[in-house]
């Protein structure tokens, strides 16, 4: 007979105690997993390391690609990552303090869309937490949005290429150093709806009404009065399947995020917060790289191949356009999308009609006509800035709704009224109208033309006449202005001075020259404002202030006599003073000095 506690190693107050308790009890003395996990400093412990120690992180299940769905989250419908959850194990050699994860879009393909959101934070959920052990795990769709921005928004174009992401590790260790691991890069990609061949009792199309059984096809008919959502977010049956075949399905509302109908008809509205009907069309496969925003204007062109294809409107292919659009992002409509097995990403939406946003430069009044700009890329300008030579060949693209202030420069979202047939119809009539300006154009300039021979050949003789009559008064304007003793000169020198007061004196210079200077007499106040003078009257009472005529008149002196030009010499001293009897003349050097070699001294209407 076998002892049941024959692996007893101790019996306290008759209770076995067995190894495997003792082992567990201790086993929290050494583990310090233990603590709180929330806790990221381990302050029981104080361990620091002055060696480069080894640290690694170790992704266990991270895939290369995570597809997004459809999913419904407080009464909103958004993508989601599908089966996002990443598991991960960080080893060190020295504690670890704590741990941060984070998602980000790959650096050059941030740069390319403009992804200004960085590394986002990811919450983690402990395994199991040591110093120098943690087990843990990511959702990678934990995070949907960061300042308004989505985190996984999917480019267009490219997806392989632009829509990579991959995930950060920072380990904190308790020295306060850092350690960063990067894991593989992995793609995010829309989920693929895969087509499922009916089965017998699915609905097949006759020529009856859609919903209406036909009496000749006999169809089997089930009512579900009631549907409940399983727990993955999928309708199912009573029976908890995920599909339901039936002929004919009878509900007050159907929530689905997605549905393949062969024929469609309502008796109500279709009630939609969307304001347009747009087409697809293919981009011009040189401009893949340069995606596309809301509101961009576009130009329809004809490719090699004889097809139309999309590029941004601008400068220097303005001419070549066939008509214009506004790039969509708000259609409740779209049309000609491409068909199964066509490559993605190399089309995009137009709006055809409708309500949209449309990039529009400088300031807009509300019901304003906007047209393609010709001169700035992508943009529209409303009727307001548009010259007559531009706007005969710019597209009208449609209306405003609302006003919008900006600045002359700056681009605006301005939600319009637009409509692909404004562009071909202005378009179109601009052609018309050509057509018949030039053959009415035509006609007129012969009749112009021979109307201006006539009158120029007249004319021309009196105009002649005139010419020349202008260019000699204009010579003599110009003589009379710039050269040196003209009578406009002397005309404007005597403004100002007194009438009939003059002055005539004789003195010897420095280099024995012998001028007759000629003055007239001003008020000393104006004669200092007429000059700009800054000097102070001579100290005798009753003297008289003169300009030197001459030397003002010629703009300076003139040492000697010309014979060439048959001037006189101009000599002595701009302003002279003389005494109340006019017996001395004096000039200004700092003082007032007599002319000690002055005579023959003149004074006419001079006081006696």
């Amino acid at each position: 007979m076998s002892n049941p506690c024959n692996n007893e190693v101790l019996n306290i107050n008759g209770q076995p105690i067995t190894l495997d308790d003792i082992l567990e009890d201790t086993s929290l003395y050494f583990n310090p997993a233990f603590l709180d996990s929330s806790d990221p400093v381990f302050s029981s412990f104080d361990l620091s390391y002055t060696e480069d120690t080894k640290s690694n992180v170790t992704i266990l299940d991270l895939k290369d690609v995570y597809e997004k769905g459809q999913m419904r989250r407080n009464a909103n419908s958004e993508q989601r990552l599908l089966d996002a959850e990443v598991h991960l194990m960080a080893t060190s050699q020295k504690p670890i303090q704590d741990v941060r994860a984070y998602v980000e879009r790959c650096p050059e393909a941030a740069r390319i869309l403009q992804d200004t959101n960085g590394r986002v934070s990811l919450d983690l959920v402990y395994s199991k937490r040591d110093l120098f052990v943690a087990n843990f795990a990511v959702n990678l769709d934990s995070v949907y949005s960061n300042n308004g921005i989505k985190v996984y928004e999917l480019s267009r174009v490219k997806g392989d290429e632009r829509n990579i992401f991959r995930v950060v590790v920072v380990l904190h260790f308790a020295d306060g150093t850092t350690k960063e691991f990067i894991s593989k890069n992995f793609q995010v990609q829309s989920k693929k709806v895969t087509k499922q061949e009916p089965d017998e009792d699915s609905v097949s199309v006759d020529n009856g009404y859609c919903g209406t059984p036909s009496p000749e096809n006999n169809r089997k008919k089930r009512k579900l009065l009631e549907l409940d959502t399983s727990p993955n977010g999928s309708w199912s049956s009573g029976m908890n399947s995920e599909s339901i075949s039936a002929a004919e399905i009878i509900t007050n509302r159907l929530d689905a995020q997605s549905a393949i109908i062969n024929e469609l008809r309502v008796k109500k509205p279709i009630v939609t917060q969307r304001g347009d009907i747009a087409y697809h069309f293919k981009l011009n496969k040189a401009e893949l790289d340069l995606p596309l925003e809301e509101g961009d204007i576009v130009g329809f062109f004809e490719g090699p191949d004889g097809k139309t294809h999309i590029e941004k409107l601008t400068q220097i292919n303005a001419f070549k356009a066939k008509m214009a659009g506004v790039i969509s992002r708000s259609a409740y409509l779209e049309a000609k999308t491409p068909a199964d097995g066509e490559e993605k990403g190399l089309d995009d939406l137009v709006c055809v009609i409708g309500m949209v946003n449309v990039k529009v430069l400088g300031p807009v009044k509300n019901g304003e006509r906007i047209f393609a700009s010709l001169e700035h890329s992508g943009v529209a300008i409303p009727q307001s800035r548009l010259n007559g030579r531009v706007a005969s060949d710019a597209f009208l693209l449609g209306q405003t709704l609302e006003r919008r202030d900006a600045k002359e420069h700056e681009v605006k979202l301005v939600q319009s009224f637009v409509s692909v047939l404004l562009s071909i119809t202005s378009s179109h009539m601009a052609e018309v109208k050509s057509d018949d300006l030039r053959k009415h154009v035509r006609e007129d300039v012969k009749i112009e033309v021979n109307k201006i021979k006539k009158k120029c050949i007249s004319g021309v003789g009196r105009w002649l006449f005139a010419g020349f009559i202008l260019a000699v008064l204009l010579g003599i304007l110009l003589y009379q202005l710039f050269v040196p003793g003209s009578a406009l000169r002397y005309y404007r020198c005597r403004q100002g001075s007194i009438e009939d007061s003059e002055l005539w004196f004789t003195f010897t210079t420095t280099d024995f020259q012998i001028p007759r200077v000629h003055c007239i007499e001003f008020d000393f106040d104006k004669l200092k404002k007429k000059l700009g003078l800054n000097i102070g009257r001579i100290n005798y009472t009753d003297a008289h202030y003169y300009l030197n005529l001459d030397r003002c008149a010629y703009g300076g002196i003139r040492h000697v006599r010309s014979h060439l030009d048959n001037k006189e010499m101009v000599r002595g001293a701009e302003v002279v003073a003389v005494d109340h009897n006019c017996t001395t003349v004096y000039y200004h050097s700092e003082r007032w000095v007599p002319y000690e070699s002055g005579r023959d001294i003149v004074c006419s209407a001079h006081p006696k």
